[in-house]
């Protein structure tokens, strides 16, 4: 049995916590927040709760000559009640920038339903996750947290000392929606965020929300007070399969939320990312549903609105509302989301639900979004 001499409690500094902007005392542990307090206090409504409080892209990043490193946490792993869905849930192992392992965790669940008031926590006990016999000598150490759980830190154990790695990455904020969350990616590390982050280097923060990137005042003015030295700003879908989007509001809405964006960042490459290819949307409004076949479908049956949004109208507004701003903004860019997954990705049967990429396809979103950002950070390193 392995023989831990050092540990450290969850908010312990040595342990170098990335990727979370609020930290809490929960009764099993501490559990990180992907917005900060005062963005978490408006929040509307327990499903957007929980997918911030489901770690995407949040990691342990220490230093250290350990051989051996456990990690104790409760996990609660997502049930979506609509869908009948249970996601599976992970900790990845990252040694000098490579991954070593990954290690299944969650046997129990946290409820949740988009209509829901509030979310279901099962009871669970802490699980201890090992990683046994890594190399000898010092090392950079990450471990990513599962992004498809709620998650408690309690403690982390080794057999060895930790000191907080230090870094000159630079800082890439990123905001979207269950396309960014990447639910179906079966580890932390596989996330298409995750991907580009270990990709370029850099130190992520990922504001990828499953159902909720509507452009909420809050989440921009916690972007605004966010150190970062890159923001990308991924949005459109929700707005239409949720039925909310007009033409009206969509413009003014996002020219806002660029605006306080703006506000904390004044001169920090702002890179506006459209939809992806989504079928049932292209030409037709939302609200979303599931057909027979379990693949997204339009639930409008009403004749096309004056001003209701299709994915096809979201593009081009965005797409004009930086030609726009780039007139008197140098740092303000787009990227057309739908040649970062195509029609041809769809035909390969990378869009298994309609709505979102499986795992392969949010690895070609990675490697098209990769060197497009590349681009835009090489002038600031």
């Amino acid at each position: 049995m392995t023989s831990f001499t050092h540990h450290y409690i969850a908010d312990s500094a040595d342990l170098g916590l990335s990727g979370a902007l609020d930290l809490v005392r929960t009764r099993d542990g501490f559990r990180p927040r992907r917005l900060p307090h005062a963005a978490w206090e408006q929040v509307p409504h327990a499903f957007m709760r929980t997918m911030v409080e489901c770690p995407a892209g949040v990691r342990l990043r220490f230093m250290t000559e350990a051989r051996n490193i456990a990690v104790v946490l409760v996990t609660r792993a997502l049930y979506l009640l609509d869908t009948d869905q249970r996601f599976s849930a992970a900790v990845d192992l990252v040694v000098d920038g490579s991954v070593i392992a990954s290690q299944m965790v969650g046997r129990h669940h946290v409820r949740i339903g988009p209509g829901a008031d509030r979310a279901v926590l099962e009871a669970a006990e802490p699980e201890t996750v090992e990683f046994a016999g890594l190399r000898v000598g010092p090392k950079l150490v990450e471990i990513w947290l599962p992004h498809s759980a709620v998650v408690d830190l309690v403690k982390v154990m080794t057999d060895g000392p930790v000191v907080p790695a230090p870094s000159q990455q630079m800082r890439w904020v990123h905001y979207g929606s269950s396309i960014s969350h990447c639910l179906e990616a079966s580890v932390p590390t596989r996330t298409w965020p995750a991907l580009v982050a270990r990709g370029l280097d850099l130190d992520l923060v990922d504001l990828g929300l499953a159902g909720s990137a509507l452009l909420d005042p809050f989440v921009a003015r916690a972007i605004r007070d966010t150190d970062a030295d890159l923001i990308t700003v991924k949005v459109g879908i929700n707005l239409v399969n949720l039925g909310v989007a007009h033409e009206r509001m969509f413009a003014p809405l996002m020219n806002g939320f660029l605006d306080t964006i703006r506000e904390g960042h004044p001169t920090t490459p702002i890179v506006v990312i459209s939809p992806v290819t989504c079928p049932a949307h292209e030409h037709t409004p939302g609200p979303t549903g599931v057909g027979v076949d379990g693949v997204a479908i339009s639930l409008n049956q009403e004749p096309l609105r004056p001003g209701a949004l299709t994915l096809t109208d979201v593009r081009r507004i965005l797409s004009d509302i930086v030609t726009l701003r780039s007139a008197t903004d140098a740092h303000v860019s787009y990227i057309a989301g739908d040649q970062l997954f195509r029609d041809a990705d769809v035909t390969a049967g990378r869009l298994p639900d309609g709505l979102h990429p499986d795992e392969r396809g949010y690895q070609l979103i990675a490697s098209r979004v990769e060197p497009m950002l590349g681009v835009v950070i090489e002038d600031r390193r």
